[in-house]
């Protein structure tokens, strides 16, 4: 289901029952537990997967696309739950709201693949063909601040190495 269509789902129950609902919009998560199995796995357990292999096969180049500069806004999934507590347990008197996640900061894949290379040690060389300029994706969590007190806490790359042991003591047997 979209995300439009669950926030507009959950306004009209609030709307017309009462029924008090909120609806989290996180930008893409990453850590433990990850769909690394998947034939299309998300973002950064592709490029765990991925790195991970070249590393192991001692390859001297990844061919990371043409996407090196994308920015986006990726948050670990232990703040993402942290947040969802924060949001159950501090329940206002609206039925109804709307709050974004986000990690509040972009990020390159390509810094994305150069803490995934140190973290699996690919010493190779990360390739990258010339892409288009893409506008960062971020999503703002200046309102999840303003009435949480909410901020993620894990870092790009602490996150990435407790995701890289998780998928190592899982995957890599």
């Amino acid at each position: 289901m979209s995300r439009w269509l669950t926030a507009h789902t959950a306004l009209s129950y609030a709307l017309e029952y009462g029924i008090k609902s909120r609806v989290i919009v996180f930008p893409n998560l990453y850590g433990p537990g990850d769909k690394f199995h998947h034939s299309q796995p998300p973002l950064v357990a592709n490029l765990i997967k991925e790195i991970s292999l070249a590393a192991q096969l001692g390859a001297k180049e990844y061919y990371g696309g043409n996407n090196q500069n994308q920015r986006l806004d990726i948050l670990h999934v232990k703040d993402a739950t942290e947040f969802v507590l924060k949001v159950v347990n501090k329940f206002g008197k609206e039925n109804f709201l709307c709050v974004n996640a986000g990690s509040g900061r972009v990020v390159s894949i390509g810094e994305i693949c150069g803490t995934i290379a140190q973290e699996v040690g690919f010493r190779g060389k990360i390739k990258w063909s010339r892409g288009s300029a893409v506008k960062p994706r971020l999503l703002s969590n200046l309102f999840a601040r303003r009435r949480y007190g909410w901020r993620p806490k894990i870092g790009l790359k602490q996150g990435i190495k407790n995701t890289v042991l998780w998928y190592k003591e899982c995957y890599e047997r």
